[in-house]
C-alpha cells in the first residue's frame, strides 16, 4: 500500500538568566511535544488522504519576576483530503481540530505579599476548509 508513516517527539530546555526559577523558560516553550502522521495514497485514482494528531502538554512559564502563566495541555487531530485534478489543479478538503477541545489557562500574579489568579478559557472549534491550489 502507499502508506506513510510519519512520527516525532521533541524536548526543548530553556532557563532565563535574569529570572529566578522555577518555571523560567522561554514563554511558548514547552519541555516536550509529540506528533503522529498518517497518509495513503488510493491506487486508482489521484487522492491522498492524511490524518496528523499532535500534543502538547500543559505547563507553567514564567513571564517576568511577579507574574507566570499556565497553559493547558492541547490535543489537536486533523484530516484531508488531497485530489490531485489535472497537472496544475490540486483540491483539498480539510478537517482542523476534529476533536475540538477548550484550553484554559491561569495567569497568576505575585505582590504586596498576596498572590492574584486570574482563569480563562479558550474556546476552540472543528474548522472545515475547500481550497483550489492551481500552480501558473
Amino acid at each position: 500500500p502507499n502508506l506513510d508513516l510519519q512520527g516525532s517527539v521533541g524536548y526543548a530546555h530553556s532557563e532565563l538568566r535574569d529570572l529566578p526559577g522555577p518555571d523560567n523558560r522561554l514563554e511558548g516553550q514547552l519541555p516536550w511535544r509529540a506528533k503522529l502522521g498518517v497518509g495513503y495514497g488510493l491506487a486508482d485514482v489521484p487522492v491522498k488522504l492524511t490524518l496528523d494528531a499532535n500534543w502538547l502538554p500543559g505547563d507553567w512559564f514564567r513571564n517576568n519576576l511577579t507574574q507566570r502563566t499556565y497553559q493547558s495541555s492541547r490535543f489537536t487531530l486533523n484530516a484531508n483530503a488531497n485530489w490531485k485534478v489535472n497537472a496544475t489543479q490540486r483540491l483539498v478538503f480539510s478537517i482542523d481540530n476534529l476533536l475540538a477541545k477548550d484550553s484554559n489557562s491561569i495567569n497568576e500574579y505575585d505582590g504586596a505579599n498576596q498572590t492574584l489568579r486570574r482563569y480563562s478559557n479558550d474556546d476552540a472549534y472543528t474548522r472545515l476548509s475547500v481550497r483550489l491550489e492551481m500552480s501558473l
